[in-house]
Order: C-alpha cells, then structure tokens, then sequence
C-alpha cells in the first residue's frame, strides 16, 4: 500500500497514540468510582459518502473553461469508537474501511473517466450529548479530518496523483437506547477538505492528449452513518 506525505502519517499515528494514551489514563481514574454516564463506547456501521465537490481544471497551465470532475459516492463498513468524560461531553474518532472513488470529467470534459482513487478518512471530534427522552441522546460535535490517499489508479489520465487532505468537520447524531449498554446510532459528518489531482492526459484524448493536469478539487464530503452503539 502506497502512504505519501510519510511525516504527516506518522504524525497523525503520534496523535492518535497520545490520544488513546490520555483516554485510558483517564479510564484508570474512574475505574475505583465511575460515575453513571462516563465510560468507553464503540459505534460499528456503515458509512455512506457523498461528495458535494467543486473544482477548477487547468491543462498545459491554462483553466479549461466549464470543466469540472465528479467524485462517485461510496458505502463501506466504519467503526466509531470513543470514550464519555460525563453525560455530556465526550471524544471519540471515526474511522473506516478505505472506500475507492471513480473520477469522472463533467462540462468540458464530460465523457472522460480521470481514474480511481483509495482513500483512509481519520476524524476526531469532541461532542456536547443532551437527552429529548430517557432513551434518546442527541449530539453535536466539531473536530478535525486527515484523510490519507492510499492508491491512485490511471485512465484517461496517466500519472495520477492525489495529494493528502486535511480539515475541519462539523457532525451531529443521536443514539437510541433500547437497553442500559446497546443501542441504534444515526449520525451525519460534513467534512471540509480539499485535494491536488495532478497527471497527464492520456495521448488518444484529443486536442488534450499529453497535456499536463492540475485539478483543485474542494471534495467535502458528507458521511452518513448508521449502525449499533454499545457503551462499554
């Protein structure tokens, strides 16, 4: 598997780690006397992404007027897992199986397939819990996405490359308990990211053919999630 950018990989592995550091060290503190509310949960799914993109294609260095690309919407299977500090306040990290997303041209360029990208979202927020009922537990929350490009595959163009994507997020969902420790989980995350696509367009295509290109794409997808929850 190809990772790019290896110093912001494993920078956010760093994170990560001091981040499972700082919640089992807080575990640790409640364990001799949790208080009702506090704890370990884990939110297994699957995650529907749909790209809301906008993008600006320039070839040979010039913008092609009314050319845009398409990213295809995904499902795959997602883990959530977090830890509550109270009934209200928690922080937890999304990750999922790495979906593969078709390229395609629109406008100018429409009927051109630009090649598939792999990629790995990582999101950590923090989110505020309230109650409507005993069993139903509404969330809001903010956090950050890095989402990693593990796999480029060519097409029309050749020598594709995607660059690594970082943002902010902003995520809501609510949890319904049918017992003390299962539940149904629902919840929505818009990410704001944004990624380089680079390569040139394969030799056949004409009046592009061999022309270098540079796509700046604003991908923010929303994921859709939907899934059990068991509070640990």
């Amino acid at each position: 598997m190809k990772i790019k950018n290896t110093n912001k990989y494993l920078l956010t592995v760093t994170i990560l780690f001091f981040f499972g550091i700082t919640i089992l060290t807080a575990q640790e503190n409640v364990n001799a006397n949790k208080s009702e509310g506090t704890g370990w949960y884990i939110q297994p799914g699957a995650l529907f992404v749909n790209f809301i993109e906008d993008s600006k294609v320039n070839a040979a260095g010039m913008e092609v007027d009314g050319a845009s690309v398409e990213l295809s919407n995904e499902v795959t299977a997602s883990m959530q897992f977090g830890y509550n500090f109270s009934e209200k306040f928690s922080i937890s990290s999304l990750i999922a199986l790495p979906p593969t997303t078709t390229i395609t041209g629109k406008g100018a360029i429409a009927g051109l397939t630009i090649g598939e990208v792999t990629f790995i979202p990582i999101i950590l927020s923090g989110n505020y819990h309230f109650k409507i009922l005993k069993n139903i537990e509404p969330y809001i929350g903010v956090g950050l996405n890095y989402t990693l490009i593990s796999k480029e595959k060519d097409n029309n163009l050749l020598d594709l490359e995607a660059e690594n994507m970082f943002g902010f997020v902003l995520r809501g969902g609510v949890n319904y308990m049918f017992s003390k420790n299962w539940g149904l989980n629902a919840s929505a995350t818009m990410n704001f990211i944004k990624t380089d696509i680079t390569g040139s367009v394969a030799p056949g295509i004409p009046g592009l053919g061999g022309a270098p290109v540079n796509a700046e794409v604003n991908v923010n997808p929303l994921g859709l999630q939907i899934g059990l929850v068991y509070k640990l």
